[in-house]
């Protein structure tokens, strides 16, 4: 077994294919459910949002709120997209109107997990080139 997992290529493959399969099984998940995560950290507040093929990230300064940890789960097949992106940029308007100097980050769940199901596809499954010796000159 230890065989299989020389040499560095052969370990970032399988980190890269179990992140891919993760970021797979919340892809197809946040198709029927939504996850919040709040937390606090360094005197700011993070949202981390996984809903609708996307991970949405918002942070902004702390108001002297009290949560250090929140989960909330809710049913995304009620949601349509438009109406999560708009919430999403009225609470931003808001919070950047109110002075908590908001950073937002909004990816899709197929930019995260195709490149990553590639790249571990190549560094599991491509072999190096035998380099051949140069055969001597013949005059």
């Amino acid at each position: 077994m230890r065989e299989v997992f020389k040499g560095w290529r052969r370990k970032a493959g399988c980190v890269a294919l179990l992140m891919a399969c993760m970021f797979f099984g919340v892809w197809i998940r946040g198709l029927k459910i939504g996850d919040e995560f709040v937390w606090r950290f360094l005197q700011r507040h993070h949202k981390l949002l996984f809903e609708k093929e996307t991970i949405t990230w918002v942070s902004y300064d702390d108001e002297g709120r009290s949560t250090f940890f929140y989960y909330n789960m809710f049913d995304c097949r009620s949601l349509n997209e438009i109406d999560l992106a708009s919430k999403l940029i009225e609470a931003y308007d808001d919070w950047e109107e109110s002075g908590l100097r908001p950073r937002c980050w909004r990816v899709r769940l197929t930019v995260l997990f195709i490149p990553l199901t590639l790249l571990s596809a190549y560094l599991l499954l491509w072999k190096p080139r035998k380099s051949v010796a140069a055969s001597p000159p013949q005059s």
